[in-house]
């Protein structure tokens, strides 16, 4: 009985998937733990579960495993796999640069895999951060509402409610992205088309997200905020209430792509939710929110720069900082789009998208 098993085991392939699997993703989980910005990145408790987060990725490599185990899979089927592509490029690869060519031969499906094992490496970890982070937040100020005794108050919503709401939403939104990351599968329909092979692809999505955001800042600056205070509650809970009906948005587009939510990747082109109005609903109305908390920035900026005993010039830019930091930043999300959407065409599906769904940010405009 254990013979058959064996051999079983063997002839659908369920060994070297299980054996190819635990090398990569073995060594992927090796670096989250012991390369230090990977290991001060994860250093987080996960609340309620009691697992680090490497234990946590542990453990979805194991569940991972034991699905193996369990599914059948046809025989012939490794040499067609994902984890068999990536690492007979990654082999390729490794080959080329010891060799002194730095000009790898790889097939079309070995550079998606390949291109598709990066984009999971970078994500996946902040991807889970967020997650956390999000939950936590979320527990905090739930803990803080139960312990009110007035509740009702505006100034006990603006303090309290607010960021719970806006936790509540980007906890919905990291869960559907680190899922996405995570998995490709025919039945949550997120197989992966092909990964976008363009350097300002890559470089605009990357200077968005840690670590490389803070180059980003450290040049261009950040004068936005979660939660800015406007100086009058009521203007604080009309600009907050419209600041989370952007974020609202932004998550309604995270739900309408569902588990294909992942960057640089086409899995698969989505026209339903927020995406039947404008092509970009998530990058609008990310950076309309932040134009709205940026407004305390920009008039305390302007009103510096009017009273200041500086010379003009000077008074001008620090006038001007605010408003020049912001458009840089949204800028860059113009050119993620415009990035995006020069790799999606390249399928003819995504073509038609656009002739059907003429706006890229506000409908009827633009």
């Amino acid at each position: 009985m254990t013979t058959q098993f064996f051999t079983l085991f063997l002839r659908q392939d369920k060994f070297l998937l299980f054996i190819s699997s635990w090398i990569v993703y073995g060594t992927v989980l090796a670096i989250y733990t012991f390369v230090p910005y990977y290991s001060n990145l994860l250093t987080l408790s996960v609340p309620l579960i009691h697992l680090s987060p490497h234990e946590l990725l542990f453990s979805l490599l194991c569940c991972y495993t034991l699905v193996l185990l369990l599914i059948k899979i046809p025989t012939g089927s490794f040499k067609r796999s994902r984890i068999s592509l990536t690492m007979r490029a990654i082999f390729k690869i490794t080959n080329s640069f010891f060799a002194g060519t730095f000009s790898p031969s790889l097939t079309t499906e070995e550079k998606v895999s390949a291109l598709l094992f990066l984009v999971k490496f970078f994500f996946v970890p902040l991807m889970l951060k967020f997650l956390i982070q999000n939950i936590s937040n979320m527990i905090l100020f739930f803990q803080t509402i139960a312990a009110a005794h007035q509740i009702a108050t505006p100034e006990f919503i603006f303090i309290t409610l607010y960021p719970f709401a806006l936790s509540m939403l980007l906890c919905i939104d990291t869960e559907y992205f680190l899922v996405g990351y995570l998995t490709e599968s025919r039945v949550l329909s997120n197989e992966v088309r092909s990964v976008d092979t363009s350097t300002l692809g890559w470089l605009s999505a990357l200077a968005c997200y840690p670590p490389l955001n803070e180059i980003t800042r450290t040049f261009i600056g950040w004068h936005s905020s979660d939660f800015s205070n406007f100086g009058n509650l009521s203007l604080n809970l009309f600009f907050g209430g419209l600041s989370l009906i952007c974020m609202s948005v932004y998550v309604w587009a995270t739900l309408s792509l569902g588990w294909k939510a992942s960057n640089l990747t086409n899995r698969g082109i989505v026209s339903r939710g927020a995406y039947s109005f404008v092509r970009h609903p998530a990058y609008i109305s990310k950076n309309l929110a932040w134009w709205i908390m940026g407004i305390p920035f920009i008039l305390n900026a302007f009103s510096q720069g009017i009273f200041s005993n500086e010379l003009k010039f000077a008074n001008n830019l620090i006038s001007l900082a605010p408003i020049l930091s912001i458009m840089a930043w949204s800028s860059i999300y113009y050119i993620r789009a415009i990035t995006e959407e020069r790799h999606l065409a390249l399928d003819p599906e995504y073509r038609v998208y656009m002739q059907k769904v003429r706006y890229r940010f506000l409908p009827g405009i633009y």
